[in-house]
């Protein structure tokens, strides 16, 4: 669940706000000004509550004038989001954390596209051996 603060619920309630955001690789920042698109394989976050629900999410963003060895394989990525309206402007609300894959970088027009992963693809191991049963599993939760 996201904490979002008064200020951030007048803006959204103007119907003339805006989304602005930011992606954090290392100390460096990237900007609106250097984002040149971004999309996401689903809601980051459900607005409601569902079991079963671990799907590996993954973000796809291009970027400007930024190398492949800036962001190389594995580099840790923080997305986040604020909104904005003519007066007022709300805090930074994270909204994950994903690392990346091999970066695509064409020189021609010097855009950078790189796919990252959340840490579910972490999980992608086999729990028990094969023809297991849950009685032979020595850890009582997973009974």
């Amino acid at each position: 669940m996201i904490n979002t603060s008064a200020t951030y619920n007048t803006i959204f309630a103007d119907l003339s706000h805006y989304a602005e955001s930011k992606i954090v690789v290392g100390g460096t920042t990237y900007g609106e000004s250097v984002i040149m698109s971004f999309t996401r394989s689903q809601s980051l976050y459900a607005d409601y509550f569902n079991i079963g629900g671990c799907v590996m999410n993954q973000v796809q963003f291009t970027l400007r004038g930024v190398t492949a060895d800036q962001l190389p394989k594995m580099s840790r990525v923080e997305i986040w989001t604020r909104i904005k309206n003519k007066t007022l402007t709300s805090e930074w609300i994270p909204m994950g954390v994903f690392y990346t894959a091999d970066p695509d970088y064409d020189t021609e027009s010097t855009f950078l596209t790189v796919t990252a992963y959340d840490e579910m693809f972490k999980a992608n191991v086999v729990p028990f051996e094969q023809g297991s049963v849950v009685t032979t599993w020595d850890n009582p939760t997973l009974r």
